[in-house]
Formats: structure tokens, C-alpha cells, sequence
């Protein structure tokens, strides 16, 4: 696995470690960090990335490739 399939804080464009970033999910100013975020459906994926709706705390859905997805990302999964 490459270092960028490591970083699970980031939504991307694309499924790689060079995509634009669309999102950053460990922002604190925008609501929290990765476990503020509800899964609400994986749509694909390809190698270590998943295309992925995602719902923010206050409500708003993005979609975008993430890696590393967990139910619990901070405290339970390694």
C-alpha cells in the first residue's frame, strides 16, 4: 500500500493518492474530525480506495474516494 492509501483523512476526486483533495474530513472548523462524518453509502472501489457518500454534521453530502473506512475511525480501527 502506498503512503497516500495511509492517509484516511481526505476525500479525493479521484481513486489515488495524487486526486485533488474535495474534502478534508479531519477539518475541526467544518464540524470535526472523520468520526463526524456518517457513511452513507459506498458506491465502488477500486484498490485501497472506496467512492463514497459521506454526511457532515450538520447535515450536508459529499461524495468522494476515501481509504481506510471504519464504523468507528478514531477509536477502533487501526
Amino acid at each position: 500500500m502506498s503512503r497516500g492509501a495511509d492517509n484516511n483523512s481526505f476525500m479525493r476526486a479521484g481513486p489515488n493518492e495524487t486526486a485533488r483533495v474535495t474534502l478534508a474530513l479531519s477539518n475541526q472548523d467544518k464540524g470535526g474530525g472523520p468520526d463526524s462524518y456518517t457513511i452513507i453509502q459506498i458506491h465502488d472501489c477500486n484498490g485501497a480506495f472506496a467512492d463514497a457518500s459521506v454526511r457532515d454534521p450538520n447535515g450536508k453530502v459529499s461524495r468522494g474516494w476515501v481509504t481506510k473506512l471504519c464504523s468507528n475511525q478514531l477509536t477502533t480501527c487501526p
